[in-house]
């Protein structure tokens, strides 16, 4: 089985708006769903669970309803996302073990909900990696001089382009394999978490690159907003010729 998580349960501050920023509108329809879009469009995918906040829990039911028809619903599950991150996939992963008996080539995806974006090549990428090396991530080459700064006022080293990459969505894993990173994680390390990729690094595990996409990036602010915009009017355009 290959299960895809949608992250929705975080609020969004810094786009300004009423609501978190999953569920603001690009041309008519909320971001969320077209990254869900993106996963059913992936046939590898059995399962989509999609972690939000208990207040949103009814309004994410009516939006499922709304753009899904039934078979596409069946195939989603919707889990009350927690205070922090990793409560937040651990009530997910808590979920499957209750659902299912998992197999060893079982995969999980972690993705985004504000990456509408991302590509059917980088999830079907994401989960032939996870079955081969146990856990990836996207990402990018960086196309700028990257700077480190202790202080945010004085430039303290300036590494290599070369090895440098944005880090995108998702993280991929074999379930077996992030169960058990996930179980060796310290109370300190769990605190410290900010992406899923870290439960290898706090592991001191590799996790393995497959190829990013530029238009595969979070929308995270109000220039995000438009550029997305943008593209899906771009699209719809294109439909029509």
């Amino acid at each position: 089985m290959v299960y895809g998580v949608v992250l929705a349960s975080g609020v969004g501050k810094r786009m300004g708006a009423d609501i978190p920023k999953q569920y603001i509108e690009i041309a008519g329809k909320p971001i969320i769903i077209y990254t869900i879009e993106a996963m059913l469009d992936v046939e590898k995918i059995d399962k989509i669970y999609i972690a939000v906040s208990g207040p949103y829990i009814s309004y994410m039911k009516e939006l499922l309803e709304k753009y899904f028809d039934e078979a596409q619903q069946g195939k989603m599950v919707i889990v009350e996302g927690g205070n922090e991150r990793i409560d937040t996939i651990n009530n997910v992963v808590d979920c499957i073990l209750e659902s299912y008996e998992t197999e060893k080539s079982d995969v999980i995806i972690f993705h985004d909900a504000v990456r509408p974006f991302v590509t059917r090549k980088i999830l079907e990428d994401s989960v032939s990696g996870a079955v081969e090396f146990g856990a990836t991530v996207a990402g990018l080459p960086a196309v700028d001089t990257m700077l480190c700064s202790n202080d945010g006022k004085r430039v303290d080293e300036i590494p290599d382009r070369a090895t440098i990459f944005h880090g995108q969505a998702p993280d991929t894993f074999r379930l077996e394999y992030f169960i058990e990173l996930r179980n060796k994680l310290s109370d300190d390390q769990k605190k410290r978490l900010t992406g899923t990729s870290q439960f290898c690094t706090f592991n001191n595990k590799p996790i393995y690159l497959i190829e990013g996409d530029p238009l595969n990036f979070k929308i995270t602010s109000v220039e995000d907003l438009r550029r997305a915009e943008m593209i899906v009017n771009e699209r719809k355009e294109k439909e029509v010729i």
